[in-house]
Order: structure tokens, then sequence, then C-alpha cells
């Protein structure tokens, strides 16, 4: 088997040393590329002492975790790997978190999404049923498998992108959090956009769906549009039929409460306030 590329996206530094754990369950040959937003010299001491050959690149704050994830796949030839791992420090989610029928508050989703690499175990089964299933190109956790989106007006971003590859858009199913073990071959045709990290938005400047919205769920579509499939093969199938969250979140006080009342400061300074869903008040802070 060729070697892994790794790719860790570092935003929030607290939350590094829980990777460095799930990197260190990676059983196989794997390159291991860093990108992260700020020069931290403590921080790039412990990654080089546990991982001496990892590739190391302070990167502009753009695209979330998505940017320098495709920064990172036009530096390399992927056919030199089997298989390629994104992660990053994705933070803890305050509040109640009602989302892909699933409850993805506090640490909840960020482990949902490590489940795959959390463990040796884990990892180890999950390469033993890719490199056997020929069917499969990505492999993530089926709370955080997603078969909608919230953002309809990038659907013509995306089919503009899709007509641009020659590939068809078929089934629309993707990661929602972006972190998952995927052939790699199946990323070459995101290479041939030749997109830059300047091609990426500002996090700080802008309002939902922008082009790293819409990449992650490219990330997904495009693993369709090649006759592949996204899968979970870590829990069983008979736990994922008979989920019974859905019912506990029926009789949380708290969903409920957040269901008929949001109120929500925007970083381009709104105030919004929705009521069942609904925006009742949609106003630029004074």
């Amino acid at each position: 088997m060729k070697p892994i590329l790794v790719h860790c996206h570092i935003y929030y530094i607290n939350l590094y040393e829980e990777l460095e754990t799930c990197i260190k369950n990676i059983t196989v040959p794997f390159k291991l590329y860093i990108t992260m937003v700020e020069k931290n010299i403590s921080l790039i001491n412990k990654i080089n002492k546990s991982f001496p050959n990892a590739k190391i690149e302070i990167v502009e704050n753009r695209g979330f975790d998505i940017a320098p994830f495709i920064h990172i796949l036009n530096k390399v030839n992927l056919n030199n790997y089997s298989y390629i791992i994104k992660l990053h420090t994705k933070r803890d989610i305050n509040g109640y978190v009602f989302y892909n029928y699933h409850n993805l508050s506090n640490n909840h989703w960020r482990k949902y999404l490590l489940s795959f690499i959390s463990s040796k175990k884990n990892f180890e089964k999950t390469i033993s049923i890719l490199s056997k299933n020929k069917n499969i190109g990505m492999c993530s956790n089926y709370k955080v498998i997603c078969s909608k989106t919230k953002f309809k007006k990038i659907k013509s971003k995306i089919d503009e992108i899709f007509k641009n590859l020659n590939l068809t858009l078929k089934t629309k199913k993707y990661v929602c959090g972006t972190m998952f073990i995927a052939k790699s071959e199946l990323f070459i045709p995101i290479q041939k956009l030749n997109l830059s990290i300047y091609d990426f938005e500002k996090p700080l400047n802008h309002n939902d769906g922008t082009l790293a919205h819409i990449f992650e769920r490219i990330f997904g579509y495009i693993i369709y549009a090649q006759n592949y499939t996204i899968k979970d093969v870590i829990t069983p199938k008979l736990k994922q039929i008979i989920d019974f969250e859905f019912i506990t979140i029926l009789f949380n006080l708290k969903f409920w409460k957040e269901l008929l009342y949001q109120k929500k400061d925007t970083t381009s300074g709104k105030t919004i306030i929705k009521i069942l869903k609904i925006p009742v008040y949609n106003k630029k802070r004074s």
C-alpha cells in the first residue's frame, strides 16, 4: 500500500492534542502536512517532537479548514498516495444543535467526525474495509453524513463547478464538518480547478454560502460523481438503522426552547432573531 496523505489544519490550538492522539493511531506509513494561521513556536516544537518529518506551513486565514486543505492538495501528486485523511480543530458547539437528525452539541460533532481514527482498532478496521470494498470512496460517521443543505443559493455554483469538471452531479451526500478518510485519486478533479487559498473568503467577513461551504459539499458530491459511496464502516449497521436519539431530542426542553426563540449576533454586525426558525428581526446593530 502507498503512504497516506494526512492534512491537519490547526486553528484552535487547545484542540491539537486530541488530533495528535488520533494521528498516532495511524498504523501504516503516512506523510503529515500541518497548516496553521499563526506561528506558534511552542506548538511547532511539540509537533516536531511527535512527528519529526511533518511539513508545517503558516497560511492566511481564509476558507476555514477547506482552503488550506486544497492548498496542500495542490502541492502533491495524489497518485503517490493510497488515501487522504483530512483533520482539523473543530471547536465545541455551544447551545443545543440538532442537525442531520442528531445531537451535535458540545464536542459531539467533533467526536463523531474523528470516530474512524479515534483508536487503532477503528483505524485498522476502516483501512481494511476501504481496501477490500471497491465501491466505498470515503468514510466518516453516519451521524455527520448529510444529504441536505440549508444554503440553496450555492446550488448554481456547485452545478457550474461540476460542469467545468465534466462530471455529473448524482447523489448529494457529504460529510458535514469535513473530517474523513478517502481514496486519494477521487480528489484529482479538485486539483484540476487550480484554486488558490486567495480565492476563498476571510472567515470574519462572510455570510453563509461561501466558497468553503460550497467545497464542504463538493468533497462528498464528487465521490458519488465518480461512482463511489460514503459509508460509516465502524458503527454496526443495526445501530445506524435503530437510532433512538431523535426520540430523546423530542423530550429535551432545551431543544424546544431554542426552536421557539433564537437570537444571533453575526460577525457582520447584525442581530437576527428567529421564532420557530423563521426570521422575525434582522437589523444591523447601532
